[in-house]
């Protein structure tokens, strides 16, 4: 029974000290799920505002004894569909690349596609 209850709660209580961290991007957290947000006007300022972000989570997890699965780590582009979509697709961070997507599925099964549209 603790088993149920305990690791959990572990869990939230190591997890939710990540939104102190000095990051560059906006954090955003459901559960087990994190979202970093970006807002730029010079797009090629993105990826080295990632690529600091992720060090310093990476960082963070090491020293609290927590596991991030790069492998499972993706980043998303938002832009007008009148825009070109810019930058490389992919980063690295520790030997492991970090992939670009075009959409995006959360914990709670809903879908988001990397295009606005207005109306």
């Amino acid at each position: 029974m603790w088993g149920y209850v305990l690791g959990p709660l572990l869990f939230l209580i190591f997890i939710n000290d990540i939104s102190q961290l000095a990051l560059i991007g906006h954090i955003r957290m459901f559960a087990d799920d994190t979202v970093i947000l970006y807002e730029t006007k010079d797009p090629s300022t993105i990826i080295s505002s990632m690529e600091h972000d992720m060090t310093i989570i990476l960082e963070y997890f090491k020293s609290n004894l927590i596991s991030l699965n790069l492998h499972k780590t993706k980043f998303m582009v938002f832009h007008s569909p009148h825009k070109t979509l810019f930058g490389p697709s992919c980063f690295t961070i520790n030997n492991i690349t970090i992939h670009r997507t075009e959409n995006f599925t959360d914990c709670l099964g809903r879908s988001t596609l990397n295009r606005f549209v207005v109306k």
